[in-house]
């Protein structure tokens, strides 16, 4: 009997959803997996995303229908990273692994030297570029593997840890660090060449057009160009920023955790707009898509903004969103709990 009601409540749930889809276009389909623990990510006609039972999964995005899976050992963190035929992933005790992204067969692994007095450990994701790899680690080290998966160097960060994600462009790599420290890495020889820093931890940055944007629990956002590291401007948000910066068409969104979205103008960092959603800390980073922002707040609201003013188009309840959604062609997929929802025109 206890089974039968929590079916029933699940697919109550599954239809609340559904009616609610119409404001944002329209339902498309649901798929049940082990509880999400990863962003999603799209590739082509793929969705992948890792789950708390250390599987990844490749969803057909037109149906949600199951392409292949991957058991990997632990708990999936971050978001897989693509470059050509590869996916690479990172798992919380350590591992980061690549597959071809095609049908998930195995290309390599890599666990780190077992050392009794050091818990190893991944927060963020594993990120592919120029044919390396790149992530963070517990013991205070950034880690470029290369297309063998073998340690090609290490850049040792401050005391108090990496537990963000880098950024690979253009022979960089870029780093937030928790004491505050931004870098920018050469990706052949693991040197620091630049950097800047904020007065708190720094989220894992974002690139367009030639400058890297970085957001801090200080509730700063900073722009600097790459060529030749001009800074260009900062701007607070003012309230500690918890997510990624977002960049598109001009505009730049970051969500903070007294549960606000703010958007700053990506050429002069001018304030634009300021979005009161509540409920909670923004955990999940936002997407900006076709004009308009979409977010929600850990406590459990989806909202659609107007990109240019902020104004609310549509919300509805959700059960929390958690990890990072992602957007194509029309459609927007998101994680609750065992369920990934796929909603758009």
């Amino acid at each position: 009997m206890k089974t039968k009601k929590i079916f029933i409540l699940s697919f109550v749930f599954v239809l609340a959803i559904a009616a609610q889809a119409a404001a944002f276009g329209g339902f498309r389909w649901t798929a049940k997996v082990p509880s999400v623990s990863s962003g999603l990510a799209v590739h082509q006609n793929l969705l992948v995303f890792g789950d708390t039972a250390g599987t990844l999964h490749a969803l057909n995005r037109a149906n949600g229908h199951e392409v292949w899976r991957y058991n990997a050992s632990g708990s999936i963190v971050g978001t897989p990273s693509f470059e050509n035929d590869k996916v690479v992933f990172a798992t919380a005790d350590a591992n980061v692994i690549c597959l071809n992204v095609n049908d998930g067969s195995f290309v390599w692994k890599y666990s780190p030297p077992l050392d009794e007095n050091l818990a190893f450990g991944i927060e963020d994701s594993a990120v592919l570029g120029g044919g390396m790899t790149y992530f963070t680690m517990s013991d205070r080290n950034l880690y470029a593997l290369n297309s063998s998966g073998q340690v090609a160097w290490k850049y040792r960060g401050g005391d108090q840890g990496l537990r963000t994600a880098p950024v690979y462009a253009d022979g960089l790599v870029f780093l937030g660090e928790y004491d505050g420290v931004f870098s920018i890495i050469n990706a052949k020889s693991g040197k620091r060449e630049n950097g800047g820093g904020a007065g708190g931890a720094i989220n894992t940055p974002a690139l367009n057009g030639g400058n890297v944007y970085y957001s801090s629990w200080d509730g700063t956002v900073q722009a600097v160009q790459i060529k030749s590291v001009i800074p260009l401007w900062s701007a607070s948000a003012g309230d500690p920023i918890t997510t990624s910066p977002v960049v598109g068409e001009g505009v730049i969104v970051v969500g903070t955790g007294r549960g606000r979205i703010v958007a700053f103008n990506e050429k002069t960092g001018d304030f634009m707009w300021n979005f009161e959603a509540g409920n909670g800390s923004i955990v999940a980073t936002p997407i900006i898509a076709g004009g308009k922002v979409i977010a929600a707040s850990e406590g459990g609201q989806l909202f659609s903004l107007d990109l240019k003013n902020g104004r609310q188009r549509d919300a509805y309840n959700i059960q929390g969103l958690h990890t990072d959604p992602a957007y194509a062609d029309n459609t927007f997929y998101f994680a609750e709990g065992g369920t990934i929802y796929a909603i758009g025109d």
